[in-house]
């Protein structure tokens, strides 16, 4: 999807984590921060570093992003995240969702209104399982 930016000149924009900040303003993802999330490989590599990822693309002037070591009794690392409504961060959890493995590993609950619950893990990588098949 193209997007139009407004007009400012080249001092005018910084790079900030992974958004663009245009005059002071927070602006969308950029498309390959997107496609990274998109196609990180969680079996190959650990959930814990796209998470960090996310959290640099995340904007948390519209949403929410809180870590916290509990959720509904379980213990570890959680993550709620809430859109603002903000459709940068729309465009991250639709990222993270065509990420099959890391939806599927990750995702705990979704509620209306753009609210979502993670935990944070890290699940064997395939080299670790061929590994373990091997020694077995």
């Amino acid at each position: 999807m193209e997007r139009t930016l407004p007009r400012h000149t080249d001092r005018d924009v910084v790079m900030v984590n992974n958004s663009t900040l245009v005059g002071g303003v927070l602006m969308y993802p950029d498309e390959r921060a997107l496609e990274y999330i998109d196609e990180y490989d969680v079996t190959l590599a650990p959930a814990t570093e796209l998470w960090r990822f996310i959290e640099g693309t995340w904007n948390d002037q519209y949403g929410l992003f809180n870590k916290v070591s509990s959720f509904d009794g379980a213990e570890g690392t959680f993550i709620h995240m809430s859109t603002g409504g903000w459709s940068g961060n729309e465009e991250i959890i639709q990222a993270m969702r065509n990420n099959k493995w890391f939806w599927a590993t990750q995702w705990v609950q979704s509620k209306r209104g753009g609210h979502y619950v993670f935990e944070v893990k890290d699940i064997p990588r395939k080299e670790e399982k061929t590994d373990e098949l091997q020694t077995n």
